[in-house]
């Protein structure tokens, strides 16, 4: 804070001020969940699933096929790395832009479910709010769109 904003202060102030009772994820804890986690055996709910490559060789994951290629031609040199595809998620924003692997296979058919489940959801929704609009009685679409076109 004094560095950024010339306000000295510490951060148990600065929690307080905020209403956090605990400081949030370090930079080191971050960078130690990533060199651990690499791979996950399930999606992170709330996180969306990406198609993309991963390399053979090491851990290295992204979303274009060109970038795992330059990756391949700079690390693995004179070696025959492949780049296969692979789910993936990036749990972390900022400086720790990093994909993760999803090693389920049902991650993406569980995240499309998922979907398909909130869509059904507000569909349903917007049809219990569309049918409690007005003053009791069933609006027929069709008839009011005909009393329009013929209004015109």
């Amino acid at each position: 804070m004094k560095d950024n904003h010339g306000i000295r202060t510490t951060e148990a102030e600065v929690l307080a001020y905020i209403d956090h009772p605990v400081p949030s994820t370090q930079a080191n804890d971050v960078i130690s969940w990533l060199e651990t986690y690499s791979t996950i055996p399930f999606p992170i709910e709330g996180i969306p699933v990406f198609n993309g490559f991963g390399c053979n060789l090491c851990s290295h994951y992204t979303r274009k096929r060109e970038s795992m290629r330059i990756h391949i031609v700079q690390k693995h040199k004179g070696v025959s790395a492949t780049a296969v595809e692979k789910l993936l998620q990036r749990p972390f924003g900022g400086w720790f832009k990093k994909y993760i692997y999803i090693e389920n296979d049902d991650a993406k058919q569980a995240a499309m479910e998922s979907w398909k489940e909130d869509l059904n959801e507000q569909f349903q929704s917007a049809l219990r709010l569309n049918q409690s609009v007005g003053d009791g009685e069933s609006m027929d679409i069709r008839l009011m769109n005909a009393f329009i076109a013929k209004v015109r």
